[in-house]
């Protein structure tokens, strides 16, 4: 199954402004929109990171789905045992692979998309990262990255 780049922003961007409560268009305020386009583009950006990965790390046996990909990669990637991976919060797992969510290293069509929506222009930050803001499993689809 390929998903759309723009469609994957969009369900991130409603999950995000749910969990909010945010929801009614005509009671946010334009910070609050710029607060979840920023939280979005975060998201999408991780969401867009792991499907690259689950296509590089994947096996028959072990499809990477979900929270299983961002464990996978912290695993590899610092050799924490699974116990300390899934106690972290998402807020912490982000944190830790910082250096994995930089602009340059994601896929061509993918930095394409983020440009095209100004990505760099959303400043203004919620204050916190909640788990609920993330779903691991909307991602889970190979993105066609022809069409965004």
């Amino acid at each position: 199954m390929t998903q759309r780049l723009g469609d994957l922003f969009q369900e991130i961007k409603d999950r995000i402004a749910k969990v909010r409560g945010l929801t009614n268009a005509e009671d946010v305020e334009p910070d609050d929109r710029i607060k979840i386009h920023n939280r979005a583009f975060l998201l999408f950006s991780l969401d867009c990171l792991l499907d690259e990965y689950r296509t590089k790390n994947a096996s028959l046996y072990s499809a990477l789905r979900g929270r299983d990909a961002l464990h996978h990669l912290l695993l590899k990637k610092y050799g924490w045992t699974l116990y300390e991976i899934r106690s972290l919060t998402l807020a912490d797992s982000l944190f830790a692979i910082q250096d994995e969510l930089v602009f340059d290293k994601l896929p061509q069509a993918v930095q394409g998309y983020l440009k095209e929506n100004h990505w760099d222009k959303f400043s203004s930050t919620f204050d916190d990262l909640t788990d609920q803001e993330w779903d691991p499993m909307l991602g889970n689809g190979h993105f066609d990255l022809t069409q965004r």
